[in-house]
């Protein structure tokens, strides 16, 4: 029986917790190997380096010859990290994140830009797979019967994938333009792949009836699962006629100081008279500090070549210096400081979209690739 029947397969009560963990693991490494496998072969493909031509071309060549030292590496921290996990662990929490790459003595080493790329990789995952990674860490917890474990702890949960494969790059020796690269790389091709890799190891635990009567959240449930109904509600929206998206745009373009979250009401029908006058003298958008307003979760509709597209706000820094937008899929498709978000709004290529315009639709985007911009 493969790992995919084994996820779905019928309840052996003979079984032992720790043949479902073994279980668990088997799925895991065989999915995320292949997730890895396909990232170096579609390296060539990959257009979010942020690197010269000349750089990106030597980085993908570094990569393909070093294939088969990096895959290895990357499957025996998988391995590691289920062994870990299974025993007593070495203290592993952050161990390879926050390394010390200088005593690499390398010339080109930013350990503040590799860990903001990073930390924007694990931030996002969390917030779409909070509820996964916590109940799966107790059923596999409950499955090699340990105690005291931290969520962290849980053998695929992002910071372990994350450092994993820092771990499978220490033979290359890059500066850090080129850690940072393949960081992307690695968001785009397996991090943000990771849904269908949890939803099968979510279902190998239920099937095996290792404590039932946990739930993930419906919303995050949607997440894992992106046929589902909450899904399938965001695409329809993006298709909706031009009427329609006409008379979101017109409730949300009014100049009153509402906060975004407030339900927005129908208003009778002003007389013809009170409509010229608002027309003539609108109050001034720039008054209105719309990066202050907007908050995580909020969706926009972003205005580019003609196309728009809805997007959500998956991460708002404290002093609005950065606000991240993904799409309906999770792909991260915009990146900007308040000031930037501020104007486009005002010049119209990005409006804001009231939360009774979506519906009851609360699923989660899927985690975001660090560094895309505009």
């Amino acid at each position: 029986m493969n790992s995919v029947s084994k996820s779905t397969g019928i309840i052996n009560c003979n079984r032992s917790g720790s043949d479902i963990y073994d279980d668990v693991q088997e799925i895991a490494i065989e999915d995320i190997t292949r997730q890895f496998e396909n990232m170096i072969e579609s390296s060539g493909t990959f257009n979010g380096w942020a690197l010269s031509v000349k750089d990106s071309t030597r980085l993908i060549k570094v990569l393909s010859s070093r294939e088969r030292i990096i895959k290895s590496s990357f499957k025996f921290q998988l391995k590691q990290n289920f062994s870990d996990f299974k025993s007593v662990p070495k203290i592993r929490v952050h161990q390879n994140i926050t390394r010390d790459r200088h005593s690499l003595k390398l010339i080109g080493v930013d350990l503040a830009a590799e860990y903001k790329t990073l930390e924007l990789i694990i931030v996002g995952c969390e917030e779409s797979y909070s509820d996964f990674y916590a109940l799966a860490c107790q059923r596999l917890q409950h499955c090699v019967q340990r105690t005291h474990v931290s969520e962290a702890e849980n053998p695929v949960h992002v910071k372990r994938l994350c450092e994993a494969f820092q771990c499978s790059l220490d033979a290359l020796n890059l500066d850090s333009q080129f850690q940072i690269a393949l960081y992307r790389l690695f968001s785009h091709f397996v991090i943000d792949n990771l849904g269908l890799t949890y939803e099968k190891i979510d279902q190998c635990l239920l099937s095996n009836n290792i404590q039932p009567d946990l739930h993930i959240s419906a919303a995050e449930s949607a997440t894992l699962n992106p046929t589902t109904k909450a899904q399938i509600q965001i695409d329809s929206l993006t298709k909706k006629g031009k009427q329609d998206e006409l008379e979101v745009t017109k409730k949300i373009a009014s100049p009153v100081k509402t906060k975004l979250s407030e339900t927005v009401k129908p208003k009778e029908q002003p007389e013809p008279q009170l409509c010229q006058n608002i027309n003539k003298e609108p109050l001034p958008l720039e008054a209105i500090n719309h990066a202050v307003q907007i908050q995580k979760g909020d969706w926009v509709k972003i205005i580019q070549n003609s196309r728009a597209k809805m997007a959500k706000v998956v991460w708002k820094s404290a002093d609005c210096s950065l606000f991240i937008f993904v799409d309906n899929t999770g792909n991260r498709i915009r990146e900007l400081n308040g000031d930037q978000l501020n104007k486009q709004i005002e010049d119209g290529s990005i409006n804001l979209i009231a939360n009774s315009s979506i519906g009851s639709n609360k699923a989660n985007c899927s985690f975001v690739q660090p560094f895309m911009g505009q």
